[in-house]
């Protein structure tokens, strides 16, 4: 099969789906992607796997290269964009409900460090 970027569909470089890939969540997220990033490490190897072989293939055939590049830069960017808002939904929901604040001031305070943890994690990217 091909994609209509006229590259083939290999299991290596065909855009992943959501049935391939795990649901992670809220604290399942954090536990799964470390300190490393905001993604599972699966995705991370994927992503990486994805652009040496874009690397791999420049030798042979530039413009393929460049192809399966920009289709792994997009599929990381859309994995981390979703990871982003999982992870702002997650936070949200220690202390963002309907009715009286949830919550005691201890848990606040160890939300808003999480916050901020992400948050200049985002800013170092």
């Amino acid at each position: 099969m091909r994609h209509e970027t006229g590259v083939p569909d290999h299991p290596e470089t065909r855009p992943v789906t959501g049935a391939e890939t795990d649901a992670v969540t809220g604290a399942d997220a954090a536990a799964e992607t470390g300190a490393d990033g905001l993604l599972p490490p699966a995705e991370r190897e994927l992503g990486a796997r994805r652009l040496d072989q874009a690397v791999q293939t420049f030798v042979d055939s530039p413009r393929q290269a460049m192809l399966l590049a920009d289709r792994a830069f997009n599929e990381v960017t859309e994995q981390l964009a979703a990871a982003i808002a999982e992870r702002g939904r997650a936070l949200r929901s220690g202390w963002d409900g309907e009715g009286p604040p949830t919550g005691e001031t201890e848990e606040l305070r160890l939300l808003l460090r999480q916050y901020r943890e992400t948050t200049e994690r985002l800013l170092r990217l």
